[in-house]
């Protein structure tokens, strides 16, 4: 493991309650961006770790740069895995590993992801003043969302329910089950329409990535009728062929299973979604 760092300058307290992790693989052309980004915020995070997954291009030279730029920055590089796994995840996970400093919000930022200048400030004072909020994030310009589901390339955690919440191994699926174990156990989970990020790099009209969602939602052992739902929801506001290429990555298959603690309490929260929803409760 290569490391880039330098030591820690002194900050303001309010400065210390955040920390960063940016997973980069080959994100040459949008990193420089997401660390402007980063580097305008009017609340610093304490750290801000980049972890360089065997990018092939520019990324490590420029991560290297940051990481020189500023004492807060660290870079890490890691190999790349291989198998079946989320790699971005996976990544995020070996970053986490590697903070020394402490915090008491930690933020998952992928490196095609530009913050607002008071992203962290305002997502902080939103969880100051909701003490059940347990995973939140922004909303991506442009993109469609669901306002209980904090979208995977901003996600804020509080560390009460970051220690509550689990992950498959593998890291695939990770962005359902952290939540649906974090609602289960009290918390709130929330993507904030007034948190307006940029993604350079966004997949969703994309027919190959909805497949492999199609895929994770036969792995994390979703209901039939959970799965058309959601594809009718893709249909109308991504067209045809994403909503049928759910489908058939559901129906494709060949991920393996999540366990079945997992698979269990991802059918219950479905089922108090539909609840919720229906007035049930």
């Amino acid at each position: 493991m290569d490391r880039q760092s330098r030591p820690h300058s002194s900050q303001s307290d309010s400065a210390g309650i955040i920390a960063a992790v940016t997973p980069a693989y080959n994100e040459e052309h949008n990193l420089g961006e997401v660390a402007a980004s980063m580097f305008s915020q009017t609340l610093k995070p304490i750290t801000w770790i980049i972890v360089d997954d065997g990018s092939s291009d520019g990324t490590f030279a420029l991560a290297r740069k940051l990481a020189e730029s500023r004492a807060w920055v660290t870079l890490i590089k890691k190999e790349r895995d291989v198998g079946i796994h989320d790699a971005s995840f996976k990544a995020f996970e070996f970053g986490v590993s590697n903070l020394k400093s402490d915090w008491k919000y930690l933020m998952k930022l992928d490196a095609d992801t530009k913050l607002p200048p008071s992203f962290l400030e305002k997502v902080v004072e939103k969880f100051e003043s909701e003490e059940t909020l347990g995973i939140a994030s922004g909303v991506c310009a442009g993109e469609p969302g669901v306002s209980s589901h904090p979208r995977g390339n901003n996600r804020v955690y509080r560390r009460e329910c970051w220690e509550h919440v689990r992950f498959p191994e593998s890291g695939l699926g990770w962005d359902t089950v952290d939540e649906v174990f974090a609602r289960l156990n009290g918390w709130q989970t929330k993507a904030f329409s007034d948190l307006v990020c940029a993604h350079m790099r966004s997949k969703l009209p994309d027919a190959k990535y909805r497949f492999h969602q199609g895929r994770l939602s036969r792995y994390l052992g979703y209901y039939w009728w959970f799965v058309l739902g959601r594809s009718a929801k893709m249909l109308s506001h991504s067209g045809i062929r994403p909503s049928l290429a759910y489908l058939g990555g559901h129906l494709k298959g060949g991920l393996g299973s999540a366990d079945e603690r997992t698979k269990q309490a991802v059918r219950m929260d479905q089922r108090n979604r539909i609840a919720r929803i229906m007035r049930l409760e």
